[in-house]
């Protein structure tokens, strides 16, 4: 049996760890919606990992059914970026989107980083329900005294 130390794992190790040290963060640390109902406005949240060197973020989306893409520039405060995407544009069954961060220099990063316009991200969206929609008339019978 060979040691778990050998020169060659030692040799290996050593050229990878620099590979390893040098993974980049992503500037996007996460994304959060409100509650996704057809019709009703979705407030989105997107939390960046530093906000040095952001000169604006866009929130890249497209209602079910659609094939163009549309850009709304969002709202930054501190590490947060937000926007609310209106009620025409959330449709059932998803909405699709990705977020695009403008940087010093002209360098862009997207959320999700590989192929956000042909992977993008869903939201899926709750159709509402049969009997929201229902109108109910409440009334008294003949006769009958209502406080």
């Amino acid at each position: 049996m060979k040691s778990f130390m050998s020169p060659r794992f030692l040799l290996l190790f050593l050229l990878c760890s620099p590979i390893l040290s040098a993974q980049i963060v992503p500037i996007v640390s996460k994304v959060t919606t409100g509650e996704a109902a057809e019709g009703k406005p979705l407030a989105v949240t997107v939390e960046l990992s530093q906000n040095v060197g952001v000169t604006r973020v866009l929130f890249v989306h497209r209602s079910f059914g659609q094939s163009e893409f549309k850009e709304v520039e969002m709202q930054m405060a501190g590490r947060n970026a937000s926007m609310t995407l209106p009620g025409n544009a959330v449709k059932a069954p998803y909405v699709e989107y990705y977020v695009r961060v403008e940087l010093v220099g002209n360098r862009l990063e997207t959320y999700p980083v590989q192929n956000p316009d042909t992977n993008p991200i869903k939201i899926s969206i709750k159709e509402p329900d049969p009997k929201d929609l229902e109108v109910r008339v409440l009334s008294p019978e003949p006769g009958e005294t209502v406080a």
